[in-house]
């Protein structure tokens, strides 16, 4: 029973950090607020938690694992590997948008990936992590003849993350900005003989999503 309470304790700390870093920022919130919102006490929060990035990195402990399974779902379906990539950039926007803790661990984590040797590491693992099954899964076929899979997992990565990160703060649709970013970028690594079937495939998957 105790456990039970510590680990409902714990998780609302977590939650109340949730809710706070949506709507105010993390820089913006503070510890008071947190406990305040939580309705525990300092020595409550300490007991759990040795600081604010604490608990911030719990959170993206909590999200990352989300998108992961999405990237793994996706990438291990069957069909073309560029259609899987494409699918799992909206299916992982889709996440993003409607999963208020994956929404805020990935903002966590792309902020301190600048701020601390730690936040850049886990920041690295993670774009390894995502670049790597990206380009495991593209084929040949998917590809011109001078672009690689790395090049392209690089490019999905950063287009993805900058897709949301733009919608998130100009307030428009990130699908639509991923549909507009995935036209130039088949433009570019499709083969010339491909580029017709993608651009029919990505308007099939534009449509679901809108």
């Amino acid at each position: 029973m105790a456990q039970s309470r510590a680990l409902a304790t714990r998780q609302g700390i977590i939650d109340a950090a949730v809710d706070l870093f949506a709507a105010h920022g993390y820089g913006e919130t503070s510890l008071t607020d947190i406990t305040k919102t939580a309705k525990v006490t300092a020595g409550a929060f300490y007991y759990h938690f040795a600081s604010k990035q604490a608990v911030a990195d719990a959170i993206i402990e909590q999200g990352w694992p989300k998108a992961v399974e999405i990237l793994t779902r996706t990438l291990d379906s069957r069909g073309p590997g560029l259609e899987k990539v494409i699918t799992m950039t909206f299916e992982i926007s889709a996440l993003l948008d409607r999963d208020r803790v994956a929404s805020v661990s990935n903002k966590l984590n792309q902020a301190f990936g600048e701020l601390s040797v730690a936040g850049r590491e886990g920041y690295r693992r993670r774009a390894e992590t995502f670049i790597t099954r990206v380009g495991d899964v593209l084929q040949s076929s998917d590809l011109r003849n001078d672009i690689t899979p790395e090049q392209v997992g690089s490019l999905v990565w950063i287009n993805l993350h900058g897709c949301n990160l733009l919608s998130d703060a100009l307030g428009d649709s990130v699908f639509t900005r991923l549909g507009l970013s995935w036209q130039v970028m088949l433009a570019s690594v499709a083969p010339e003989e491909s580029q017709h079937y993608f651009a029919q495939f990505l308007k099939r998957t534009l449509a679901e999503y809108h």
